[in-house]
């Protein structure tokens, strides 16, 4: 299936072909929303950077969601070259999150989680 999706992938050439292309691999279903405040604002440090719980509308796995956000990313890279260029000289627009956990951090250096040693997504902060 892995190999279907990544074959799939490199031949999406605009928006119309990613919409779908999500939707025929990532229709996630919707979650129960419960206690939804109780979770957004609960914090972690890691290794000494404050990190938040996210809370993740859809019952997918953190291997899936990963995958699906990884695909996101590479795909504006391909599709939206120069604003990718453009949003990576402004770092502090990104964190960094770990899908298997559901944490993110703006300011943490290291590259992977250190609670399940996956590999962390750079994701857009959206508070500037």
């Amino acid at each position: 299936m892995l190999e279907k999706i990544l074959q799939d992938f490199s031949r999406i050439t605009n928006w119309d072909e990613w919409d779908d292309f999500e939707q025929k691999y990532f229709n996630f279903p919707e979650k129960e929303i419960n206690a939804i405040d109780e979770i957004i604002d609960i914090e972690i440090s890691l290794d000494g950077e404050i990190s938040k719980n996210v809370y993740v509308n859809y019952d997918v796995s953190g291997e899936l969601m990963d995958l699906y956000e990884m695909l996101r990313w590479e795909n504006f890279k391909k599709l939206e070259p120069e604003t990718h260029e453009e949003n990576q000289q402004i770092p502090e627009f990104y964190g960094k999150i770990c899908h298997h956990c559901n944490i993110y951090a703006e300011k943490y250096k290291k590259d992977f989680c250190p609670i399940y040693s996956k590999k962390l997504r750079i994701f857009p902060l959206n508070n500037w």
